[in-house]
């Protein structure tokens, strides 16, 4: 059973057919367009929306493909990922709406994110691990705070800025279909179930950010307090006046930097 209707279509009528399991089919005319949605069941709570378009008056053919172009939760009467034809038939929609997965996946990494910087709070006692243990942190850090410390800290220093010393998650996730059905179907649970999981797994690289930003102060302050102190670039230490805006030293005068077999 199918259904026809004149666009622009507005947003809650559109709703009204969704909630509709009788009419799976819309048909949605507009000048001489026509667009054709048909919802199929993914889950009990989510309905998959496919739909096509033709132009200039011409009737739906067997070459037409129906193209997925977005879901509708029951549970939560909210749409997501919707793209053509629906934006061109369907009036009230969204921005939020129409974010395609590249951008969904990032709003539920940022959700990600502030679960876990809210659970560490900027406190390193709240981690389980003291000290660095596994040679690609230790090298890291080493690196960093032999290099690009100084160099960052004297680019801070020449435009009046302070170092950014709160702990930051880098939480990322592609989005993937089983974890959107995930995130929909609970999405306080998703987040906190993932979040956990990901600080569970991410101890000591949490902690090598703690010790980045140690350097990173301790460079600035130094640079702040004296103008005449080196920035160390690379191997080289950098006499202060050759040191240039744009984080680069005129020259490698000086003897090799800071004794990179030292943590902390």
């Amino acid at each position: 059973m199918s259904q026809q209707k004149q666009a622009p279509l507005p947003r809650q009528e559109f709703q009204e057919w969704l909630e509709n399991a009788a009419v799976p089919v819309l048909v949605l005319q507009k000048g001489k367009h026509l667009g054709s949605v048909v919802k199929v069941p993914a889950t009990p709570e989510i309905d998959y929306l496919f739909g096509c378009e033709t132009f200039y008056g011409e009737r739906i053919s067997w070459s037409d493909r129906l193209e997925f172009c977005g879901l509708y939760d029951r549970q939560h009467q909210a749409l997501h990922l919707l793209d053509d034809p629906l934006p061109n038939f369907v009036s009230g929609l969204t921005e939020e709406e129409c974010q395609d997965s590249t951008a969904f996946g990032k709003r539920i990494a940022q959700e990600v994110a502030r679960y876990v910087e809210a659970a560490i709070s900027n406190e390193r006692s709240r981690l389980s691990v003291r000290e660095l243990t596994s040679e690609r942190n230790i090298n890291s850090y080493r690196y960093y705070k032999g290099t690009e410390a100084g160099r960052e800290a004297a680019s801070l220093v020449f435009s009046g800025e302070k170092p950014d010393v709160q702990f930051h998650s880098e939480y990322y996730t592609s989005l993937t279909e089983d974890t959107l059905l995930s995130y929909l179907k609970s999405p306080e649970d998703y987040i906190k179930t993932t979040a956990e999981q990901y600080m569970r797994d991410n101890q000591e690289e949490f902690l090598a950010q703690f010790l980045k930003k140690d350097a990173l102060l301790a460079e600035y302050q130094m640079l702040s307090q004296d103008s005449d102190a080196p920035v160390y670039a690379g191997d080289y230490r950098c006499p202060p006046k050759k040191w240039r805006k744009d984080g680069q030293c005129h020259g490698t005068e000086g003897r090799s930097g800071t004794d990179l077999q030292n943590i902390g």
